[in-house]
């Protein structure tokens, strides 16, 4: 029978994607229609033919409004075929993107600079996600873009990490990643490869029309498929990274010694005498800053040390050219890939108890309201007194237990008291505390994820990172004055059109940005009246991602979300570029042994350190991703309490109460009724029964399957 909400769905659909070419098993599948309505379904699409509102062209169906005349009918022909008539049309050259076609649509798109082109599946050739392509463009009269795939300029995943499955006397390969849209089949192997992760080279990329599928051989075998250790492995593989140094840079740092000169120690500021801390987590092998505070008569005087790589690592060196490679360490469970080689980064320029060290130290001189008097950096002597972890001077902060002397406890208690002067003094001017928890990954001793949970910040963390705050502030403004060129942290104002939707968005909830003053101080506000409630988890995040992401540049810049307008990283040369940078230009500034960069070499060292942070972030991400999947397959069929954390047309995202994971629920799957989201207010509501869903709403739930993302049927009353 005809369904009027099922009928309006299909519309919907051909109103987004004009010129889509569609099967009644595709519609079903994007739709996401149970087998119940199936035959509804069929019975819809017929009735919107008869109505002129939808077009069969043998199997297919298309969603232009059938026309009257010879000549529309024919016009029609040739826009929604393969076979259009586009020999005069120009090509232009595209990306494609097949996130889509991963989820089980039947479609993807071109994205090209000016716009994105509706890719129909009948029209991509033998394209695959990321590939350069070229496409005939095609408008529709409403303004909406689809294209057809003519050729395939040039592969993105020649080479592909995934596992092997055996299927009758054949291998399949199914990618890792989850945008290669189809299984490959592999060449016929040596030895028996099911269930293993494995490295192959595409060999062919098929031939859709004639069905056949792209084909592979097997480069290497990683090793058993789900096994923690190889997972990892398969994701630095899979992301193309670093496994070791070359051996010019072996050789170079194993040359280096840790043994000081007499006439190096004579030269630099000697702070071996003065209490000294390193604080880092409890899994930390590489300890780059420490901190010193020293009780004067008139106030205090508070120093951040970080160790002196650029005296071990010059830019002539292959050491500063991998690095420059690298852009940064990459941390993943149980495994990181470093910047420097352990020589240096675990050795010779980490800040172990006991060890005198070279370092560059931020000096800042503050009164007895804690109020900077004077600053100055220094090529620094140390010698850390003890070295200790987060857990236990949070600890010692709340219930005054600490294994250390009474200097150490001493100094340990006036730091607290001065970074809760410098939390006041920066929310005061402006500085944004999403109060996003932290998540801690717990595995087991196999490297299985075992539990998931969140961690809020606390004093110890707050406390080092208001001194590396401190320290990097100071960096950037004695640069900015002293050189024609440096690297800046910047983080740029937001758009206003996405904090006013965002705002908008929060009006509909009792929340709204009100901006009476500066944007920062309106977040601010914001932010605290959702503090202890279950809006703080929904609506930090959707302001956050409302942000621009921060970035490393020579274009001077304030950082918004910190509100400091000059502000760069300096403390963290063992794991990050941009800080290694800024080492050795504070050393030709200080005078001695330092480097002066051009402009020119400064922006390209810029954009690497920017472009390999958000490919450290990706790839950390995939391998969460995969462990979280593992983590939740064992828990199908188990029942949660989920909040509603965001929502689109088709489906909502709940987040777990008891783990911080997020997964979906299609709308279409909710029993009962046929839900329609008001995309303004973000409510789900039953066209029939009027319920309604909200963001920030507490639902039960059960965790349905886990395939490309965890997926979520819904527990009603």
């Amino acid at each position: 029978m005809y369904i009027r909400e099922i009928g309006e769905k299909v519309l919907t659909l051909f109103s987004q994607y004009p010129g889509a070419q569609l099967k009644i098993k595709e519609i079903s599948s994007i739709l996401s229609i149970k087998k119940h309505d199936f035959k509804n379904l069929n019975d819809t699409v017929r009735k919107l033919i008869k109505d002129n509102l939808l077009i069969k062209e043998g199997q297919y169906i298309t969603g232009k409004i059938k026309p009257d005349s010879s000549q529309q009918k024919k016009k029609v022909s040739r826009v929604s075929k393969n076979t259009r008539d586009d020999k005069n049309i120009k090509l232009i050259d595209a990306t494609f993107d097949a996130t889509s076609l991963a989820k089980g649509y039947s479609f993807g798109f071109a994205i090209t600079e000016e716009n994105d082109y509706f890719l129909s599946s009948e029209d991509l050739l033998n394209a695959y996600h990321g590939d350069k392509i070229q496409i005939a463009p095609f408008k529709q009269k409403n303004g909406k873009f689809y294209g057809v795939v003519k050729n395939v300029l040039e592969r993105a995943n020649k080479i592909m990490i995934g596992n092997a499955t055996r299927y009758g006397s054949s291998y399949i390969f199914i990618c890792d990643n989850h945008k290669i849209h189809t299984s490959i089949l592999l060449d016929s192997p040596q030895q028996n490869i099911d269930n293993m992760k494995v490295e192959i080279e595409i060999t062919n990329w098929g031939n859709k029309s004639k069905g056949k599928l792209p084909t592979g051989k097997v480069l290497s075998i990683l090793g058993q498929a789900n096994d923690p250790e190889i997972e990892v492995l398969g994701v630095i593989k899979q992301f193309n990274l670093p496994l070791d140094f070359p051996e010019n840079v072996i050789a170079e740092a194993s040359e280096l010694s840790d043994f000081i000169p007499l006439k190096e120690k004579e030269r630099r500021k000697d702070f071996r005498d003065i209490v000294t801390l390193t604080i880092d987590p409890i899994s930390a092998k590489d300890y780059d800053d420490a901190i010193s505070l020293v009780k004067e008569d008139s106030g205090y005087t508070l120093y951040v040390h970080i160790a002196d790589v650029g005296h071990y690592v010059k830019p002539s060196s292959f050491l500063f050219k991998e690095a420059s490679k690298r852009g940064n360490s990459f941390y993943f469970p149980k495994r990181v890939i470093p910047m420097l080689p352990e020589q240096i980064s675990n050795k010779i320029c980490s800040l172990r108890p006991n060890e005198e060290k070279l370092t560059l130290s931020v000096v800042t001189k503050l009164n007895d309201r804690y109020e900077i008097q004077d600053q100055y950096a220094c090529e620094s002597l140390i010698n850390s007194d003890a070295r200790l972890n987060y857990e236990e001077v949070d600890k010692f902060f709340e219930e005054g237990i600490l294994d250390q002397n009474d200097d150490i406890k001493e100094m340990l208690t006036n730091c607290l008291r001065i970074s809760n002067k410098f939390s006041a003094k920066l929310k005061k001017n402006g500085y944004i505390n999403f109060r996003l928890p932290d998540v801690n990954y717990i595995y087991d001793e196999e490297g299985h994820l075992e539990s998931i949970e969140e961690s809020e910040e606390t004093a110890s963390h707050k406390l080092i990172e208001n001194f590396m705050l401190l320290a990097n502030e100071y960096v950037a403004t004695y640069l900015k004055e002293n050189t024609p060129a440096t690297i800046y942290r910047v983080h740029e104002l937001p758009d206003k059109e996405k904090i006013e939707k965002v705002s908008n968005l929060l009006s509909y909830y009792g929340h709204r940005i009100k901006f009476d003053g500066t944007l920062n101080h309106s977040i601010q506000t914001v932010l605290k009246s959702f503090e202890g409630k279950v809006e703080e988890k929904v609506f930090n995040k959707m302001i956050l991602r409302a942000m621009k992401k921060a970035q490393y540049t020579t274009q001077h810049n304030l950082h918004f979300g910190l509100s400091i307008q000059n502000y760069t990283h300096f403390t963290s040369p063992i794991r990050r570029l941009s800080d290694l940078v800024i080492h050795l230009q504070l050393k030709n500034m200080l005078g001695n042994d330092g480097w002066k960069f051009t402009s020119k070499t400064l922006t390209k060292l810029a954009e690497i350190a920017t472009e390999q942070e958000v490919l450290s972030d990706e790839a950390y991400r995939e391998i969460l991703n995969k462990m979280v999947q593992y983590f939740m397959k064992e828990r199908i069929g188990k029942e949660y309490e989920a909040i509603i954390s965001g929502m689109n047309s088709s489906n909502m995202f709940l987040t777990l109460s008891k783990y911080p994971v997020t997964g979906v629920l299609k709308l279409s799957n909710i029993p009962g009724d046929y839900y329609v989201v008001d995309e303004e207010r973000l409510i789900a509501r039953g066209k029939k029964k009027k319920r309604e869903f909200k963001l920030a709403q507490i639902v039960s739930i059960k965790v349905s399957a886990v395939t490309d993302d965890i997926y979520f049927d819904i527990i009603l009353d």
